[in-house]
């Protein structure tokens, strides 16, 4: 969460965190389910990125 505006995609969350694609993606899923992400879909390919609520509040932190 600490580059908020930055899209997250299923490979490179399973590359950089040196997991399995089926558990990025059940992440990445379980995320969105909980507000945390919204799922857009570009393409043929599904991208994520943090909702606008937890945006605002990363803002009221700092």
């Amino acid at each position: 969460m600490s580059n908020p505006g930055k899209i997250l995609t299923l490979e490179e969350v399973s590359r950089t965190y040196n997991v399995v694609y089926q558990t990025a993606r059940n992440d990445l899923l379980s995320l969105t389910e909980k507000g945390y992400l919204t799922m857009i879909k570009i393409g043929r390919k599904f991208v994520f990125t943090f909702t606008e609520k937890n945006q605002e509040r990363l803002k009221n932190i700092n």
